[in-house]
């Protein structure tokens, strides 16, 4: 993994003010994901249903909890709203940082 800049990161702690939704769209996906075993088999279906994913297994039986929790653990990140964020701090710090690197 390579060393982040001093510079960048002092810019996006100073940015991180201007991203505020972002970074909350970003949490709260990352809560989401991270306690899907929390949520109801019921909160479950409609979870996978809004993301495209079956509530069925190959035979057509409907998964239950665990079998939800499995496949929506396979596929849910938050790869999306975190390049979003970064997308946000990247536009407001690029002008100060390209300043700083001339």
């Amino acid at each position: 993994m390579a060393e982040q800049c001093e510079v960048k990161s002092k810019l996006e702690q100073e940015a991180a003010s201007s991203c505020k939704t972002e970074h909350h769209h970003y949490t709260e996906c990352k809560e989401r994901v991270e306690n899907l075993d929390a949520m109801s088999e019921d909160e479950l279906k409609k979870y996978s249903k809004r993301r495209g994913f079956e509530i069925v297994d190959m035979y057509k039986k409907p998964l239950d909890k665990d079998g939800l929790v499995q496949q929506l653990q396979g596929r849910s990140d938050c790869t999306h709203q975190w390049e979003h964020y970064q997308h946000c701090l990247d536009k407001h710090t690029a002008k100060a940082l390209f300043a700083k690197l001339k």
